[in-house]
């Protein structure tokens, strides 16, 4: 079974931080790939940086734009299911 995590994220890295800590507390999550969305902002690369501190193997997109809450979400499912054909 191929595993794939997606985050999306915007301008809260402390919120992000708190998100984080509790994830690599996670059993088993070095088994899964993990991606970030992450939006343009004037704190995405403290963002990118948070997201590498995930205890797995991280990849982070930083949109060209902010495409908002209802594309940044679809493009992170679509890309777990379509690109990395990620099980369900």
């Amino acid at each position: 079974m191929k595993k794939e995590l997606v985050f999306t994220a915007y301008n809260r890295p402390d919120y992000l931080r708190q998100v984080l800590q509790s994830w690599n507390s996670a059993r088993s999550l070095k088994n899964w790939d993990v991606t970030f969305f992450i939006e343009p902002s004037e704190v995405q690369e403290e963002i990118s940086d948070l997201a590498m501190t995930l205890n797995s193997n991280v990849t982070t997109i930083v949109n060209p734009e902010r495409l908002g809450v209802l594309v940044n979400p679809w493009n992170a499912i679509n890309y777990a299911f379509e690109i990395k054909e990620a099980d369900f």
